[in-house]
C-alpha cells in the first residue's frame, strides 16, 4: 500500500509532532500511576504507609499543575505534603537539642575566644578592616535588642561596642577599613596614616591627635567626632560627613574637602592652608583663628560662618555665600571674592588690601555687597571693585568712628 502526505508541511516538522506525541504518552502514563496509587491508598484505608515520598511526591506535585485529577488523587498528593512536613518536624526536634547545646554553651565559648583574638591583633597594629567587621557585624539590625543575645549574635553578628574598649594609639597605618563601623570608638592617638576608611563611620568617634595623613575618608561618616589637633594633611575627605565634629587645631594642609558637610563643625584655629573646601557646606560653622591661606572655598556654603580673626591671604571665595558670615578682623589680602554673596557679612577691620570684589564670569557682581560694609574694613582703597560700584563708595561718607588697622600694619 502506498500511503501519501496530506500537507508538506507535516514533513517539515515530523519530528517536533513526535516530540508532542511522546510527551503526551508519558504524561497519561503518570496521571494513570497516581490514580492507581491514590485507589490503592483508599483501599487500604488511607494510611500513612501508602502515602508518596521523595522522587514520587516531587513529580506527583509537578504533575497536578499540569493535568486535571481526580478528587481522590488530589487529597491523595494534599496528605502526602502533609505527612512529608511532619516527618520533617519529627527530625528538627530530634536534630533541635544539640543544636540548642552548641548555640548556647559551646558557641558563646568559642565566639568570645574570637573576639579576644581580634581584639588583641588590633591592639598589636597588625588590624584590619576584617578584625572591625568581625566584632562590629549586625549592629545596625534593628530588631536585635529584643532576640536573646546569644541568639542574636549567631544570626546577625557580635556588634561589639568598640567604645567599650582602650584602643588608644593603635597602629592602623596603611590599613584597608572600607566602610568599617567605629562609631564612638575610642582611637585618641591613633595612627591611621594612609589608611583606606573611605565610607567608614566614624560617628562620635575620639580621633582626638590621630594621625591621618593622607588618609581616604572619602564618603566617611564623622559627625560629632573628636579630630582635636589630628594630622589630616593631604587627607581625602572630599563629601564626608562631618557635621558638629571637633577639629579644632586640626592639621588640614593640603587635605581635600570638597563638597564636605561640615554645618556647626569647630574648626577654631585649624590649619586648613591650600586645602580644598571648593561646594563644601561649612553653615555655622567655627573657623576662628584658622589658617585658610590659598585654599579654595569656591561656591563653599559659609552662611552664618564664624571667620573673625582667620587668615584667608589669597583664599579662592569665588561664588561662596558668605551670608551674615563673621570676618571681622580676618586677613582677605589678595583674597579672590568675584561673585561671592555679602548680605550682612560683618567686614569690620578685616584686612582687604588688594582684595578682588569684581564681577566674576562664571558668577555675576558680587552680591549685596554695601559701601557701609566696605568703609568698616581696613585698606578698602586698595580693593579691585567694579566701576558702579567704587563711584557708590567714593560718594558714601567714611565712619564717624575711627577703623583701627594697627594690626595690618
Amino acid at each position: 500500500a502506498i500511503v501519501d502526505v496530506a500537507h508538506e508541511a507535516l514533513i517539515r516538522h515530523w519530528q517536533k509532532l513526535r516530540q508532542w506525541l511522546d510527551e503526551s504518552r508519558e504524561t497519561l502514563r503518570q496521571t494513570r500511576k497516581i490514580e492507581q496509587a491514590a485507589a490503592e491508598w483508599e483501599e487500604r484505608g488511607k494510611g500513612k504507609d501508602e502515602l508518596l515520598q521523595g522522587r514520587r511526591l516531587r513529580e506527583a506535585r509537578e504533575l497536578r499543575q499540569d493535568v486535571a485529577l481526580s478528587k481522590l488523587a488530589e487529597e491523595f498528593i494534599d496528605r502526602s505534603v502533609r505527612q512529608r512536613q511532619i516527618d520533617l518536624l519529627k527530625i528538627a526536634g530530634v536534630v533541635a537539642i544539640p543544636i540548642l547545646f552548641v548555640v548556647g554553651i559551646v558557641e558563646p565559648s568559642l565566639r568570645q575566644e574570637r573576639i579576644d583574638r581580634d581584639l588583641a591583633v588590633l591592639r598589636s597594629g597588625k588590624g584590619t578592616a576584617k578584625e572591625i567587621g568581625y566584632l562590629t557585624k549586625g549592629c545596625n539590625v534593628a530588631v536585635r535588642d529584643i532576640l536573646p543575645a546569644p541568639l542574636a549574635n549567631v544570626l546577625f553578628g557580635n556588634c561589639v561596642r568598640l567604645a567599650r574598649y582602650p584602643l588608644e594609639k593603635i597602629y592602623l597605618a596603611g590599613a584597608d577599613l572600607r566602610g568599617v563601623k567605629l562609631s564612638d570608638a575610642n582611637l585618641a592617638g591613633a595612627n591611621l596614616w594612609k589608611a583606606n576608611l573611605r565610607g567608614a563611620s566614624l560617628v562620635g568617634a575620639n580621633l582626638r591627635e590621630a594621625d591621618l595623613w593622607k588618609a581616604n575618608l572619602r564618603g566617611a561618616y564623622l559627625g560629632r567626632a573628636d579630630l582635636w589637633e589630628a594630622n589630616l594633611r593631604g587627607a581625602y575627605l572630599q563629601k564626608s560627613k562631618l557635621q558638629g565634629a571637633n577639629l579644632r587645631g586640626a592639621y588640614l594642609v593640603e587635605a581635600n574637602l570638597r563638597g564636605a558637610y561640615l554645618w556647626e563643625a569647630n574648626l577654631g584655629e585649624a590649619s586648613l592652608r591650600v586645602a580644598d573646601l571648593g561646594g563644601a557646606s561649612l553653615q555655622k560653622s567655627n573657623l576662628q583663628g584658622a589658617d585658610l591661606g590659598g585654599a579654595n572655598l569656591g561656591e563653599a556654603n559659609l552662611w552664618e560662618a564664624d571667620l573673625q580673626g582667620a587668615d584667608l591671604q589669597g583664599a579662592d571665595l569665588q561664588g561662596a555665600n558668605l551670608w551674615g558670615a563673621n570676618l571681622r578682623g580676618a586677613n582677605l589680602r589678595g583674597a579672590n571674592l568675584r561673585g561671592a554673596n555679602l548680605v550682612g557679612a560683618n567686614l569690620g577691620e578685616a584686612n582687604l588690601r588688594v582684595a578682588d570684589f569684581t564681577e566674576s564670569e562664571l558668577f555675576g557682581k558680587v552680591k549685596n555687597l554695601t559701601p557701609l560694609q566696605v568703609k568698616f574694613a581696613c585698606y578698602w582703597e586698595e580693593v579691585k571693585f567694579d566701576p558702579d560700584f567704587q563711584a557708590e563708595l567714593n560718594q558714601f561718607p567714611d565712619p564717624k568712628t575711627e577703623v583701627d588697622c594697627s594690626q595690618w600694619e
